[in-house]
């Protein structure tokens, strides 16, 4: 089951990943644009008090990422935007910054946090298999190394899984011939789509 988490948002100045896994993709023509590529929360990292209160609405309120997440005994969530107009407050502030930002909707095996209201209309890229913290690559590192070479041959043009069911393998595989890594990068599988309204 895939859980509606809500929309990330990063900065495209900032990469995370290692320029090495475009080039493993791009003999393939491809190239990683997934979850981990970029930095999350832009507006971390800005001093003035509108931005960093903005920031602030993933820690404390009514939309916080922590609500669900502390009740039922968990302590990590995903560090999504859980409303619409949360995230039209959080963009419109990027834009005046000019930031520049790219956004993902996330749905996902994990339940923390959910969606808050009407699910805003998507265009899927692909599945992936990433931490809870999604500036940890571990599992793409893992992805391509030799074992695992026949399911990164399976990645789309995105660099991401084209279906639940191969990506529900890879991490099972996982699972089984690396234990440790699913239980100390919190493992999840999620469908990554991109808001129509900005495209």
């Amino acid at each position: 089951m895939l859980y509606p988490n809500g929309i990330l948002v990063q900065d495209t100045s900032f990469e995370m990943v290692c320029s090495t896994f475009d080039e493993v993709l791009s003999s393939n023509g491809r190239k990683y644009d997934g979850l981990s590529r970029y930095i999350d929360d832009p507006l971390c990292r800005t001093h003035d008090h509108i931005s960093q209160s903005l920031s602030k609405k993933f820690y404390e309120g009514e939309y916080s990422v922590y609500r669900d997440c502390y009740r039922d005994g968990k302590v990590n969530p995903l560090w999504v935007i859980t409303c619409i107009e949360q995230y039209n407050e959080y963009i419109e502030r990027c834009e005046e910054l000019n930031i520049h930002t790219r956004t993902f909707f996330i749905e996902s095996t994990y339940r923390y946090p959910l969606w808050r209201g009407e699910l805003p209309e998507l265009e899927q890229i692909g599945y992936e298999v990433v931490s809870i913290d999604l500036s940890d690559t571990s599992f793409y590192e893992v992805l391509h190394t030799p074992k695992y070479l026949h399911y990164a041959e399976k990645l789309n043009e995105h660099g991401l899984f084209g279906d639940f069911e191969t990506a529900k393998a890879f991490y099972n595989c996982v699972s089984e011939k690396e234990a440790d890594l699913i239980q100390e990068c919190d493992g999840i599988i999620a469908r990554v789509s991109a808001l129509k309204q900005n495209k």
